[in-house]
C-alpha cells in the first residue's frame, strides 16, 4: 500500500514539475550604445565645406567642417565600409557594407548624407569605388570569383539602381586585384596608389597647406601644420591618418577613436561621434542610471536609455556617494554629476601634475579572432576608486604608481613594476586597496598577471602572481575575496588566506560582475561564455541559471551588475541593452 501511494506521489510531483513555466528571462528595459569608436577614413568634399568619415563600426558621419558639427550620422547596415566614394557635386556617397567574413556579399549602396536615406544601387561584392570628376560616371570594382580576380564596371549615375550588371558601359576583366579605382582619359583603370589608404602626411587640393603626422620613439601624437608643430592635449594619443583643407584645417584621427580639428593658430577642438566598443558600463548608486564608457566618449543614460549626459574624449567614471551621481575623471579635474538633475554638484577638483592615465594597452590584444568574441578594442579604461571619500588612481608613465588624493594634491604611495601594461582593477580591500594589473615582458613578448594588496598609507602587503594575463576582474568592496578571468581559467582568490581555487568552464568566460545578496538568485556570479548569461554560485561555480544572447549576438562582452540586484547591463561591440532579472 506504500509502495502504491509513493509511486502516486511521484507521479503527482513529476505533473506537477512539468506544469511548471520554464525559468523566464531577463526583461530588457532599455537600449542604447556607445560613442567613441575610430574613424577608418576620411573625406573631405569638393566644397571644402563638408566631410565625410567612416567609423570602424560601418557608421558614417557628414560633417559641417565651419561649425565642427555632425550634421548627419547613418547608422551602419553591416558591421564594416569595405569601399566608399563621394560625389563631387552632391551630398551623395556610394558604400559598400560587409560583414567582414570572407565571400561575404557587399553590393553597393547609395546614402543621401542630408537625409540618411539608403538605396541599394548594385547588389553583389564590390571593394572599390570611384565617382569621376562630373558626378555622372561611376566606376566599381567586382569580385567575380573567389580568387584575385576583379571587374572593372562603369555605370551611368542616373541609370542607377541597376539589377542587370549587364547595363555597364564599360567592362575590363583584370586579374590584378586594385585598392583604388580612377578615371583616365574617359576610361576607369585599376590604380595602386591606394584610394583607400590613411595618409600620415597630406597637402590641401590647391597645394597651399601641408600637414603630417610627427612620429617620436614614444608616440605618433604630434602634428606639423604648415612647418608649426602641435601637440594634442593628451600624451597618450597616437595620431592615425589625417586630411587638410584648402583653409587649412586639419582633420586628423587617432586610435582612440577621436578626431581632431587642429587650424593654424593651434586651435584644437576634438570631437568622438563614432559608434565603437562599450569598454565598461558603470551603474548609479540608486540603480537607476548607466554610464556608459567607450574609447573617445562617454554617455551617461537612464535605465530605458534616455541620454543624459555626452562627455567626448576618454574619461574614467566610478559611481558617486548616492543617488544618481557619479564622479568623473580627466587627465586634469575630477567632479561629481547628478544624473536625476542633470547637473554637476559639490566642488571641482583639480591638479596641474601627475597627468591621471584615462585608458590602457593591453598586451596580447594584438590579433581577435572574432568567432570567440569579446571586446576587439585593445584598450582598457583605466581605473580609480574612492577609499573613505578620498580618491585613488592607478597608472603614470610605464608604470603603475599608485596615488591617492589629500585634499589638495596627490600622494605617490607606491612605485609599481615598469613593465605594467594596464590595471585592471583598484577597489577597496580588507582594510586598504587591491590593484590587479596585467604586465608584459618586452624582452620575451610574454604576459602575466598580478594582484597586489596595499594598506591605506600606500605600503605593499602582499602581491600574487600568473603566468598567464588576465581578461577581466570583479570584487565587491570589502569582500576578502576576488574572481578573475586568466585565459580559460576562472580563478577564486582568498585576500585573507591567500589562497587561490581554480575553475576550468566548458567556455571562456569573456566578462563577469558580481551578484549582490539581494538579486533574485542571491549572491552570485554573473558571467558571459560567449554563448549567452550564466548565474553561477561564486564559492563552488556550481550553474544556477542560464540565457542565450540577445537578438543573434555572438558574444556579450561588458556586463555590470546594479547595485540593487535586479538591474544587470551588458554590451556587444557598440550595442547596449538594460535588463531587469526575473
Amino acid at each position: 500500500m506504500r509502495s502504491r501511494f509513493a509511486a502516486a506521489l511521484l507521479l503527482v510531483a513529476a505533473a506537477a514539475a512539468q506544469a511548471q513555466p520554464a525559468a523566464r528571462a531577463p526583461v530588457e528595459v532599455g537600449r542604447t550604445f556607445a560613442s567613441g569608436g575610430t574613424s577608418r577614413r576620411i573625406l573631405v568634399a569638393a566644397d571644402q565645406r563638408h566631410a565625410l568619415t567612416i567609423g570602424s563600426h560601418g557608421d558614417l558621419c557628414w560633417w559641417d567642417l565651419e561649425r565642427r558639427e555632425v550634421l548627419r550620422h547613418v547608422a551602419p547596415r553591416e558591421r564594416y565600409v569595405s569601399a566608399v566614394a563621394l560625389h563631387p557635386t552632391r551630398a551623395l556617397a556610394a558604400v559598400c557594407w560587409t560583414k567582414g567574413s570572407h565571400g561575404d556579399d557587399a553590393p553597393v549602396s547609395a546614402v543621401d548624407l542630408e537625409t540618411g536615406d539608403v538605396t541599394q544601387w548594385l547588389p553583389g561584392r564590390f571593394d572599390a569605388l570611384q565617382f569621376d570628376a562630373s558626378g555622372r560616371q561611376l566606376a566599381v570594382q567586382r569580385a567575380v570569383d573567389e580568387t584575385v580576380a576583379r571587374e572593372l564596371l562603369r555605370f551611368d549615375v542616373d541609370a542607377l539602381p541597376a539589377i542587370d550588371l549587364e547595363a555597364a558601359t564599360q567592362r575590363q576583366r583584370d586579374a590584378t586585384f586594385h585598392h583604388g579605382l580612377r578615371f583616365v582619359d574617359g576610361r576607369v583603370e585599376g590604380d595602386g596608389t591606394a584610394t583607400y589608404a590613411q595618409p600620415t602626411a597630406a597637402r590641401s587640393p590647391d597645394g597651399e597647406h601641408a600637414a603630417a603626422i610627427v612620429k617620436s620613439t614614444k608616440s605618433d601624437g604630434g602634428l606639423q601644420l604648415d612647418g608649426k608643430t602641435f601637440t594634442p592635449p593628451c600624451p597618450e594619443t597616437w595620431l592615425t591618418h589625417l586630411r587638410v583643407t584648402d583653409a587649412g584645417l586639419v582633420i586628423a584621427a587617432d586610435i582612440q577613436g577621436q578626431l581632431h580639428f587642429v587650424t593654424a593658430d593651434g586651435a584644437m577642438q576634438l570631437r568622438a561621434p563614432h559608434r565603437g566598443d562599450a569598454l565598461r558600463l558603470v551603474f548609479s548608486p540608486d540603480s537607476h542610471h548607466v554610464a556608459v564608457l567607450g574609447l573617445g566618449a562617454v554617455r551617461i543614460v537612464a535605465l530605458d536609455g534616455t541620454q543624459e549626459l555626452e562627455l567626448q574624449g576618454s574619461h574614467i567614471v566610478v559611481p558617486g556617494d548616492v543617488g544618481g551621481e557619479f564622479r568623473i575623471f580627466a587627465r586634469h579635474r575630477s567632479w561629481r554629476f547628478d544624473a536625476a538633475t542633470r547637473r554637476e554638484v559639490g566642488e571641482t577638483m583639480s591638479w596641474q601634475e601627475p597627468s591621471m592615465p584615462m585608458l590602457h594597452w593591453l598586451p596580447g590584444r594584438g590579433w581577435h579572432d572574432p568567432k570567440r568574441g569579446g571586446l576587439t578594442s585593445q584598450h582598457r579604461i583605466a581605473d580609480a576608486c574612492m577609499i573613505e571619500g578620498a580618491p585613488w588612481f592607478a597608472g603614470d608613465d610605464s608604470r603603475t604608481n599608485l596615488y591617492r588624493w589629500q585634499g589638495s594634491d596627490w600622494l605617490k604611495t607606491a612605485t609599481g613594476s615598469p613593465f605594467v601594461s594596464a590595471s585592471l582593477l583598484l577597489s577597496p580591500g580588507n582594510h586598504g586597496v587591491v590593484l590587479v594589473t596585467c604586465s608584459s615582458d618586452l624582452s620575451d613578448d610574454s604576459s602575466s598577471g598580478a594582484v597586489n594588496s596595499f594598506d591605506l598609507e600606500g605600503q605593499q602587503k602582499w602581491r600574487w602572481q600568473s603566468h598567464s594575463d588576465f581578461e577581466w576582474a570583479v570584487s565587491a568592496p570589502g569582500h576578502r575575496c576576488l574572481w578573475l578571468g586568466a585565459g580559460s581559467q576562472v580563478l577564486r582568490l582568498d585576500l585573507v588566506e591567500r589562497s587561490v581555487v581554480a575553475h576550468q568552464p566548458e567556455r571562456d568566460w569573456l566578462a563577469a560582475d558580481l551578484l549582490p545578496d539581494g538579486s533574485p538568485f542571491g549572491s552570485g556570479l554573473l558571467a558571459s561564455d560567449g554563448a549567452g548569461l550564466l548565474v553561477f554560485d561564486r564559492d563552488w561555480f556550481e550553474e544556477r541559471r542560464r540565457w542565450p544572447n540577445p537578438d543573434g549576438w555572438k558574444s556579450i562582452d561588458v556586463i555590470a551588475v546594479a547595485p540593487d540586484g535586479r538591474h544587470v547591463a551588458i554590451a556587444h561591440r557598440d550595442d547596449v541593452r538594460i535588463l531587469r532579472l526575473p
